[in-house]
């Protein structure tokens, strides 16, 4: 996966990921989690994104709060963290894609 493609990919999800429900947010954020934990730690070193401390964080989500049984509060409560973190990489990523100056 390019840069732009990942871009491009974790805007989508932070729009869809809003809309996950008690039947579809774990296959979904499996992928996520899977894809964020390949294709943004191989990116971030490759392209020096500063989003370590967000990949960091996306990890011990999946590692530690991440499960098939979330009820709907803590399926919310984990969407709005996991959101959170995306919209920061999004921000850095662009940052460094076009810096203030």
């Amino acid at each position: 996966m390019t840069l732009d493609e990942f871009l491009k990919r974790l805007k989508r999800d932070s729009n869809d990921i809003e809309g996950l429900n008690k039947r579809t947010y774990y296959t979904y954020l499996d992928h996520l989690f899977k894809m964020i934990a390949y294709d943004g730690d191989r990116l971030n070193k490759k392209h020096d994104l500063m989003i370590t401390p967000y990949l960091q964080y996306i990890s011990n989500t999946m590692r530690d709060d991440f499960r098939s049984d979330l009820t709907k509060t803590e399926i919310e409560e984990i969407v709005e963290s996991i959101k959170t973190d995306i919209d920061c990489m999004i921000f850095r990523i662009e940052q460094k894609d076009h810096p203030i100056t």
